[in-house]
């Protein structure tokens, strides 16, 4: 509000008007400062959350880089048997940092399920198998129906 003509007209209406005109120029003010501050606090928040995904993102970079290189050790190792028990651990890692509530292996009447994992409300069982040649088609197609 700018114009105060109709306090003009009152009694002792020019001491209103410019009170009225001096009250609406603080007013300003303080929604200015207030509005500046809000902003400033934004932008902190903002800093804060942006700050956290980057530290996030380091973890994630390091545990996926800690992952890829038990992963190359199991590449190279001579040791298949062992080797197929670390996958199960490497494969667990993996959906645990990407979420997916993963069950270590357990035993079951008359077999073994190396682990499960469960993705948008679906559980999948998985089977770590550790060996020398290419898998076979009729081997992953195994539970098919």
């Amino acid at each position: 509000m700018e114009n105060f003509r109709h306090l003009e007209q009152l009694d002792d209406g020019k001491r209103k008007a410019e009170r009225a005109r001096a009250s609406v120029i603080e007013l300003k003010r303080m929604i200015e400062d207030h509005d500046q501050r809000k902003r400033e606090e934004e932008i902190r928040k903002k800093r804060l959350e942006n700050h956290e995904k980057i530290r996030k993102s380091q973890a994630v970079i390091s545990r996926l880089d800690d992952i890829k290189d038990r992963y190359s050790k199991l590449i190279t190792s001579k040791e298949h048997h062992s080797s197929g028990f670390e996958l199960e651990k490497v494969l667990y890692d993996i959906f645990e940092l990407f979420d997916l509530d993963p069950k270590a292996s357990f035993r079951n009447i008359g077999e073994q399920i190396d682990g499960a994992f469960s993705l948008d409300g679906t559980d999948y069982l998985f089977e770590a198998k550790w060996q020398n040649n290419a898998v076979n088609a009729s081997d992953l197609d195994y539970w098919r129906y």
